[in-house]
């Protein structure tokens, strides 16, 4: 006796193989769209982490005392830090000190640094490094600065494409907002 497949039997398995690639390739498609998310979750929180990381190195550096502080904020966007960074440091000496300068600049929304900020011309002798471009909500993004040398930074909020609305998958939007920042510094003075 001779088997074969009837034609009940080749549509029931075209079926079951059909039923098998449609799951694999919507299995395929949610996992490129979950890779592509965490990617871009995961760019914002390094920029992030990028960012204040950068601040609190310097920061803890500043070098000054109650007379003549070594962190100033001229305004909301301004903040300048003084810094003894030469090989054998001398912290009762600030003639040999740097100031640096992060600045929000709403133009390009980015956060910026000068490496070495000219306090008497007011203007970086270098030019600014971009730390991120990804800013939103300039307006309530601000720094201060309380007693003790504490600076603060409040309202940062990055997004993917910050022009662009938000969208947990393509664009999603992270920050330290309401919540604020602070840095301390630990003066280098005998003062």
């Amino acid at each position: 006796m001779k088997k074969t497949i009837t034609l009940i039997e080749l549509l029931i398995a075209i079926s079951l193989l059909l039923l098998i690639v449609l799951g694999a390739g919507t299995f395929h498609v949610a996992s490129e769209r979950f890779l592509r998310s965490s990617e871009t979750k995961v760019s914002l929180v390094n920029e992030l982490t990028y960012i204040l990381e950068h601040m609190n190195k310097y920061i803890s550096l500043a070098t000054g005392d109650v007379n003549n502080p070594g962190i100033t904020l001229p305004d909301s966007i301004h903040l300048r830090i003084r810094v003894d960074l030469n090989s054998s440091p001398t912290p009762e000496d600030y003639t040999d000190d740097i100031w640096i300068e992060y600045r929000l600049n709403s133009s390009n929304r980015s956060i910026e640094f000068c490496s070495d900020y000219n306090m008497n011309t007011n203007s970086c002798r270098t030019s600014y490094e971009t730390l991120s471009s990804k800013l939103i909500n300039l307006s309530g993004c601000v720094f201060s600065v309380s007693e003790y040398n504490r600076a603060t930074l409040s309202g940062l909020i990055l997004r993917f494409n910050p022009v662009a609305s938000i969208d947990p998958s393509y664009n999603p939007q992270l920050g330290i907002s309401p919540a604020t920042l602070s840095f301390t510094s630990i003066s280098h003075s005998t003062n």
